[in-house]
């Protein structure tokens, strides 16, 4: 094909046209996804809702394990501060722009492995690789709970990287213009998991295993790769030293024998969910085909030849999975993906052979199927943007008005806790959610936009309790970790205030009884209800009986106030609350009186948003007369 590309200049064209028309169509493919999530603006899953509630914590000055706990390395809190920074400047919810980050990047790495095929395009076979990116970019349009994972984001930075270092190991030196930072960046997200480094190394043997290339392992992309690494690691060293040691001393000890507690056996992991035996079905069948193409003289091909990298990230992507015995989705994701692209090469390989001869037979054959793949995907857009759209009768949206944001968001998209919280605190409010896991305090906490009350922006005691079984020898280095860890839980409690509290109910809270947790603690406290298996206490400073004022009952109270009948301190008096209750109950009457009787036709909003406009105009022009002024005057001074 690149011999009939360079001796034939009009059917050059014709074929780039082609391969252009493809790129537009993997694109299209890809961002018609932003129009999901702009239906869905605060979605987002446990995980990657707590990084982005770090980041906030970043920006404000936190450090991280002194200020606010977590068990993993700190860069994937560091970078999520880029979508914090995104929400911050555009006014989004956080969620939002996390996958609005996420699309925008996933966009930029198809670009970057299309470019790459397009200017090495004599030393890389383009057909196999046209369906690979294809599968490539449809791979994302999938995700939901795991959209901006850690394993995610490692393949939009490695999947150039590994088609870069093919081009190399092939015989083609790439650009530095390439080679640089696809090397840098790719260095960059493997740092996030040491899992990573093992799949890089992976890739590397097969490429050897097939292009016999050692001079290519000494090259700008490797050396490039490491810089990253090298530069973290020393940035992380430079945490201060009571922020280190919370790491080694707690975190790791922790995580290393606590993880079984949430652990599972093999055939959880394969067989338990459809979605978790897809991928392996999909490994299988790859690998198979793999097997067979090999010995074959297609396999031996310079097409063939891609063959063995792929087999071999595909196996280490296994590896990694079943080694965390975890039967987690994103832990499977790199698995799934490689196993989805592998599929795709081989069909593209599979078929390179009768697609030469339908060019070669007539040269507009390429235009026709780009034109008919193209038109497909738009049409594929299409429907899935018509669906994001179409709202069920039965489906009822939450009015983000309330967050400080506009537009709607579909009930399916919250936990119970959500609402829990939005109901009995302000925006201002500080709040501390004690369970087993990360939710459903976050995602809620984040959604609702409420700031952490302690530097446990989840708990871990019944990691701390795993820990001692799988190794009762550390027993009482364990029980001193608890005892401390629930301390600074009380203290942090004590001294910040928070509005409300969640208490798990099992286990949690039976194994902090051990340690008379709400006794030492939530003495200012009221238990005000129960959600998701978890209590709710409420600063109240006083204990007394919540469950005795019904809504009703509120807000006959709150409406004495509101008419004047009685001040906030005489109904306080008469019906035994605290000062505290009461002013929220009247404030929460009143801005839902507010919000239900205002009328867009009657207030001066639109009126005074155009005032706005119309004076910041006015101030661009008087700075533009001003600059036009300050030019004159200079001038007229360099005459005199």
């Amino acid at each position: 094909m690149n011999s009939f590309i360079k001796s034939k200049p009009f059917e050059y064209w014709i074929v780039t046209a082609a391969y252009f028309l493809v790129l537009l169509a993997c694109l299209l493919l890809a961002m018609q996804r932003v129009v999901y999530w702009m239906a869905h603006p605060l979605f987002v899953c446990s995980d990657q809702s707590v990084y982005l509630a770090m980041a906030e914590l970043i920006l404000a000055g936190k450090i991280p394990y002194r200020d606010f706990f977590d068990f993993n390395p700190p860069l994937i809190m560091y970078l999520n501060v880029v979508p914090i920074m995104v929400a911050r400047l555009f006014h989004l919810p956080p969620p939002l722009a996390l996958a609005l980050v996420v699309e925008a990047l996933h966009a930029v790495s198809i670009l970057v492995m299309a470019t790459l095929l397009y200017v090495y395009r004599k030393s890389v076979p383009i057909l196999p690789f046209l369906p690979f990116l294809f599968a490539y970019a449809y791979f994302t349009t999938l995700m939901e709970n795991d959209m901006g994972q850690r394993e995610h984001l490692f393949t939009f930075f490695f999947m150039p990287y590994f088609l870069l270092r093919g081009i190399r190991h092939f015989g083609t030196r790439p650009s530095n213009w390439f080679s640089i930072p696809i090397g840098f960046f790719c260095g960059l997200l493997l740092s996030l998991k040491p899992q990573f480094f093992f799949l890089a190394f992976c890739a590397e043997l097969g490429f050897l295993l097939s292009s016999r290339n050692f001079r290519a392992l000494i090259s700008v992309e490797t050396l490039s790769l490491l810089v990253a690494p090298f530069g973290y690691v020393l940035l992380f060293l430079r945490l201060p030293k009571e922020a280190l040691k919370v790491l080694f001393e707690q975190a790791l000890p922790i995580y290393q024998y606590g993880t079984i507690w949430s652990s599972k056996c093999f055939p959880h992991m394969l067989c338990s969910y459809d979605y978790f035996i897809r991928p392996f079905l999909q490994l299988v069948a790859s690998l198979t085909i793999a097997f067979l193409i090999l010995p074959t003289s297609l396999g031996r091909s310079r097409s063939g030849a891609w063959l063995s990298p792929f087999i071999f990230i595909c196996l280490g992507a296994m590896v990694v999975y079943i080694q965390g015995a975890q039967a987690w989705t994103y832990r499977l994701l790199p698995m799934a993906l490689f196993a989805q692209v592998l599929l795709a090469y081989e069909a593209g390989l599979i078929c390179s052979a009768p697609l030469m001869r339908a060019f070669q037979m007539w040269k507009g054959f390429s235009l026709l199927a780009s034109l008919m793949v193209f038109g497909f995907t738009a049409n594929y857009a299409n429907l899935c943007i018509a669906e994001y759209r179409t709202v069920p009768p039965d489906r009822f949206d939450i009015n983000l008005e309330g967050l400080g944001y506009s537009g709607f968001s579909p009930r399916n998209d919250f936990d119970e806790t959500f609402f829990s919280m939005i109901e009995s605190s302000q925006p201002d409010d500080k709040i501390v959610h004690i369970g087993s896991g990360i939710r459903p305090g976050y995602p809620a906490q984040l959604q609702a936009g409420r700031a952490p009350g302690s530097r446990y922006l989840y708990f871990m005691i019944t990691m701390i309790r795993s820990a001692v079984e799988v190794n009762p020898k550390l027993k009482d280095k364990f029980a001193a970790i608890e005892k401390q860890v629930v301390d600074n839980l009380g203290e942090d409690i004590l001294k910040n205030r928070p509005n409300l509290v969640y208490l798990q109910d099992f286990p949690v809270r039976d194994a902090l009884q051990e340690h008379h947790f709400v006794e030492r603690f939530l003495g200012n406290y009221t238990e005000i209800g129960t959600v998701d298996s978890t209590r709710i206490y409420r600063l109240t400073g006083v204990k007394f009986n919540y469950a005795a004022f019904d809504v009703w009952r509120r807000a006959e109270i709150a409406m004495s106030v509101l008419r004047k009948e009685l001040t906030a301190e005489q109904a306080a008096a008469k019906y035994q609350l605290p000062i505290d209750v009461l002013n929220d109950w009247v404030k929460r009457a009143k801005a839902g009186l507010l919000r239900r009787l205002s009328d867009r036709t009657l207030d001066r909003e639109a009126e005074m948003q155009k005032e706005i406009y119309d004076l910041n105009d006015r101030l661009y022009k008087l700075n533009l007369e001003k600059g036009e002024l300050e030019q004159e005057l200079f001038k007229l001074k360099e005459k005199q």
